[in-house]
């Protein structure tokens, strides 16, 4: 996102958006296009792009508001053209792509030198998710430099590593020769420390020329395919922030990184802004939603009235007025009314007030993924964090029992997609069935299981590790699904494209794999 700087401050009208995210989770959802307001945000309208899916960075070009360049990744899951840096200077009528390498580089970071605004640089990367796998990074990527307005770009190399993933790039307004970048890099080698955030070679790096030559000042690099994101104090260019799990800051010049506070307000921040104007102000956008700091990140301030949280599934159940649970993106499970009592000077006037959020009561941590309700008694609702970590909640005594089932020891573990589908039984509301690699069924509330089908993966069996982390783990069942009409009739799908179907609750599974599937990934 970036606005039209010329007018005064908080007078500018014209704001530049550009969708997708640019994470490269295996949950991440792409755009719809870059997209131009003229009224403030009042109404925004699309000014093309559609195919590029991701655009994790544009800028605006500081005398001009009509052009503008965006970094535009391209598809997560396979190779197309609409990627790499396109420029407009009609206001998004049309674009041209001004620096392209090939099908599977896209680019993720642009930034316009803000004195000299014919000078560009651009962060290029190739990424591609399969699978149950993530490549990130190779020899096409790197930092290039245009100091023509984009017409040509030159690779920067000197002191950088020759094997980049995700760059973060950002440049000091004092004196713009300075400039930051926080870069993935295993140079064909291995992470030292994958938790530690250590790099073999990759981490920060700082150039004083204006790109011609690089130093890296140290190592820290924050799940960079993840977050790569870097900021400097427009003050003091020795001031560095880095924001990822938490916000990292250097007090001298990017050699070492402590946390900017010592109680991190929330994790996964993947947005982050010094106030040009106050620089003493931050903003940081992360999984917790808008973050502002008025100390340089020592304190936080929650600005929880934006309606911004990420559900990956909800339910509802009979109550009347009926409830909502729902399972957020690293904000944990809720349960909240759908309607709320509305007074009038004392006078109860029906349920058409404003639910607030105090009204939402929260039940389970972790990533909140699927959700349901037991129709026979309204205390207890059934929930699960990444992993298919299934579990009962008892609402009116707090208490809680995890039902993720287990194999014995000796015995291949079970695998579970990061977002594991469970539902409960609409034939007999104390079963349930969770989808793993296996499709389990949960009698008694949870406390019995057995898993009622083999392996339905393609995967081979006596392979069982997740390639990094669990959200990568592959061969599992993503989607599952009860006949309403006919109790012990289910259908499987997996993430390896299998569809599978018994009619007998499980006593056999017939394969019925679309041919044309293709061994795409079955959503629903």
């Amino acid at each position: 996102i970036d606005r039209d700087k010329r007018a005064e401050a908080g007078k500018s009208k014209i704001i530049w958006v550009g969708t997708g995210e640019g994470n490269g989770r295996n949950s991440s959802s792409w755009g719809a296009g870059i997209f131009r307001s003229t009224d403030g945000g009042g109404s925004f309208e699309c000014r093309g792009l559609e195919d590029a899916h991701d655009m994790p960075a544009l800028a605006v070009h500081p005398d001009d508001p009509d052009t503008c360049y965006v970094a535009a990744l391209g598809h997560l899951w396979g190779p197309n053209e609409t990627r790499g840096i396109y420029k407009t200077t009609d206001g998004g009528a049309t674009w041209s792509p001004v620096l392209q390498i090939d099908a599977n580089t896209g680019a993720c970071d642009v930034r316009i030198d803000p004195e000299h605004p014919n000078v560009v640089y651009a962060a290029m990367y190739s990424r591609r998710r399969g699978i149950g796998s993530y490549q990130s990074g190779g020899p096409e990527g790197g930092i290039y430099k245009s100091t023509d307005a984009g017409a040509s770009w030159k690779k920067l190399t000197s002191g950088l590593p020759a094997q980049t993933g995700r760059i973060g790039l950002t440049i000091y307004p004092g004196d713009t020769s300075i400039l930051y970048a926080v870069i993935e890099s295993d140079n064909g080698g291995v992470i030292v420390d994958s938790w530690q955030n250590r790099s073999r070679a990759g981490g920060v790096f700082r150039s004083d020329d204006g790109g011609a030559s690089w130093r890296r000042t140290c190592d820290f690099a924050p799940r960079s395919f993840y977050f790569s994101v870097i900021a400097v104090d427009p003050t003091d260019p020795d001031r560095v922030y880095l924001p990822g799990w938490s916000v990292g800051l250097s007090t001298d010049g990017g050699k070492t990184f402590i946390p900017a506070t010592s109680t991190t307000p929330h994790v996964d921040f993947h947005a982050f802004i010094v106030d040009p104007n106050e620089p003493r102000r931050l903003l940081a956008g992360c999984d917790g939603g808008l973050y502002v700091s008025h100390d340089q990140g020592k304190t936080w301030e929650h600005h929880n009235h934006m309606a911004v949280g990420q559900f990956y599934n909800i339910a509802v159940d009979d109550s009347d007025p009926y409830r909502i649970a729902g399972g957020l993106q690293d904000n944990g499970s809720w349960i909240g009314p759908s309607q709320s009592p509305y007074f009038d000077n004392g006078e109860f006037m029906g349920r058409k007030g404003s639910i607030t959020n105090k009204q939402w009561q929260f039940f389970l941590g972790g990533d909140g993924f699927h959700v349901a309700f037991d129709p026979t008694d309204p205390n207890i609702v059934y929930g699960e964090w990444q992993g298919g970590n299934l579990s009962r909640h008892h609402l009116d005594t707090g208490l809680h029992r995890s039902l993720k089932p287990a194999p014995k020891e000796g015995q291949l573990r079970f695998r579970f997609n990061w977002n594991a589908p469970f539902i409960l039984s609409s034939h007999d509301p104390t079963t349930l069935y969770l989808g793993g690699n296996r499709v389990f069924k949960l009698t008694d509330r949870g406390e019995s299981w057995s898993a009622i089908s083999p392996d339905l993966s393609g995967r081979d069996p006596d392979v069982t590790d997740a390639v990094g982390s669990d959200a990568e783990t592959a061969g599992t069942v993503v989607a599952l699904a009860e006949s309403p009409m006919q109790a012990g009739l289910l259908w499987a799908g997996t993430d390896d494209g299998r569809l599978h179907v018994t009619g007998n609750d499980g006593g056999s599974w017939a394969d019925v794999t679309p041919a044309e599937a293709g061994g795409m990934y079955i959503s629903k």
